[in-house]
């Protein structure tokens, strides 16, 4: 049961509601697909243990923070820390680890290292790879060398879909990230000549503004502190009190959803974006 405990502990978690963070946080970067779509504060609750009790007891840095996706921190864990989070021996955990790999595993090895190492026929035992080709709906592209590393991410986004936490997510779609969690919409972001959309309501809401609609002149007028975004849809502008900014694409509505640029929306409101593209994820900070 070993192989399976990652996903396993992912599925305890749920979507929580987010607010802004003014902090930076260097772990959500979203290299690592959030399956639990919880955070570093959620796993130490599990525990019934503070975050900073946490970090100490399972040597995790001392400056990741509450908000860091639980994916993240997990693999951040060092094998021997690892097995004292699931009550395993070390030697039975780098026994397992080792029977495929082509590194030397030692206590001090980072889980993420020993993982990606792993052949998928050693992971997944006793699973074969047609089963595991089946069941994870993976194509000839997936065979008897190739390394957990090397599927990670296309794993992880099919399993996130599977589980349905996010209401419009399949394997394909965008994933945006705030404090740590991913942003849940009622319609999926979309790539506009090479910008997020993202409804405006949604993303409006996450940023801590409050959104008023005018249906009739199909503008958008959101509040957030003193300051006050106004945009409309299909002109190229916005103004941020009476500060005009260019937009590269204007808003547009599409399946009866006003969608927005997301990048110039998070900036307006001082936070900073980033787009990770292994993941396709959005990073919101």
């Amino acid at each position: 049961m070993l192989k399976k405990t990652i996903i396993s502990l992912a599925v305890v978690f749920t979507a929580l509601t987010v607010s802004v963070s003014a902090e930076y946080n260097k772990y959500n970067e979203a290299s690592y697909i959030n399956i639990s779509n919880g955070t570093l504060g959620d796993v130490a609750a599990v525990f019934s243990m503070s975050v900073d009790e946490f970090k100490k007891e399972f040597g995790l840095p001392e400056d990741m923070a509450e908000d860091t996706n639980e994916t993240a921190a997990y693999y951040s864990l060092t094998l021997e820390n690892y097995a004292k989070m699931i009550r395993e021996d070390i030697d039975t955990v780098i026994e397992h680890m080792s029977s495929s790999g082509d590194i030397k595993l030692d206590k001090s090895t980072l889980l993420l290292d020993a993982e990606n190492n792993q052949l998928i026929t050693n992971y997944f035992s006793p699973m074969t790879i047609d089963e595991f080709k089946k069941e994870y709906g993976f194509g000839d592209e997936v065979n008897e060398d190739t390394r957990y590393g090397d599927i990670r991410t296309q794993l992880y986004r099919k399993i996130l879909a599977g589980m349905g936490t996010l209401s419009y997510f399949d394997e394909n779609s965008l994933l945006v990230m705030l404090n740590g969690r991913y942003l849940d919409f009622d319609v999926a972001p979309i790539i506009v000549n090479s910008r997020t959309m993202v409804p405006m309501r949604a993303i409006f809401e996450a940023l801590d503004a409050t959104v008023h609609w005018d249906s009739d002149t199909k503008t958008i007028v959101a509040t957030h502190g003193g300051d006050i975004i106004t945009m409309q849809v299909g002109q190229n502008a916005m103004f941020l009190k009476d500060k005009k900014i260019e937009l590269d694409v204007p808003p547009e509505i599409i399946d009866n959803r006003t969608l927005v640029p997301l990048r110039a929306v998070a900036e307006a409101l001082n936070t900073e974006v980033f787009y990770n593209t292994d993941t396709k994820t959005v990073v919101i900070h």
